[in-house]
C-alpha cells in the first residue's frame, strides 16, 4: 500500500469512526433519557452493530465495492458504533458493586446476542 493510500484509508477510517461514535452515542442518550441502565444500551448497540456488519460482509461478497467504502464502513463506521471495551467495563462496574450475577449476564448476553446477529444479518443478505 502506498503512503497515499494508506493516508486515504486511514482517513476513511477516521470519518467512520466519528459518524459510528457519534450514532453510539444517540443510541445512549436516547436509551438514558428513558431511563435504561446502560447495560441495555450496550446491548442494543453491539447487538444491531454485529448484525449490521455480518450483513455488510455477506452482502458485500456479491457487489464491487471498492476499498476505501469497505473501510469506511466495517472499520469506521460500525466498528465504532459497537463497544466491545464499554461491555467490559460496564461488566467491571457490576462486579466491582458486588453484582456478579448481572455481570455474567451481561457477557453472556453480549456474546449470544452479537454472535446471533452476526448470522442472522449474513443470513439476511444472503438471500
Amino acid at each position: 500500500m502506498s503512503m497515499s493510500r494508506g493516508v486515504a484509508v486511514l482517513a476513511v477510517v477516521a470519518l467512520g469512526g466519528m459518524a459510528g461514535t457519534g450514532l453510539r452515542f444517540g443510541v445512549a442518550e436516547f436509551a438514558s433519557g428513558r431511563g435504561w441502565p446502560p447495560a441495555v444500551a450496550l446491548l442494543v448497540v453491539n447487538t444491531a452493530g454485529a448484525f449490521a456488519l455480518g450483513w455488510f460482509v455477506e452482502w458485500r461478497t456479491r457487489h464491487d465495492l471498492g476499498d476505501l467504502v469497505v473501510a469506511l464502513v466495517s472499520a469506521g463506521i460500525l466498528a465504532s458504533f459497537t463497544t466491545f471495551s464499554g461491555v467490559m467495563v460496564e461488566a467491571a462496574e457490576l462486579v466491582r458493586d458486588s453484582d456478579v450475577t448481572a455481570a455474567a449476564l451481561l457477557l453472556a448476553a453480549s456474546l449470544g446476542s452479537g454472535w446471533l446477529s452476526a448470522l442472522a444479518g449474513r443470513r439476511l443478505a444472503s438471500r
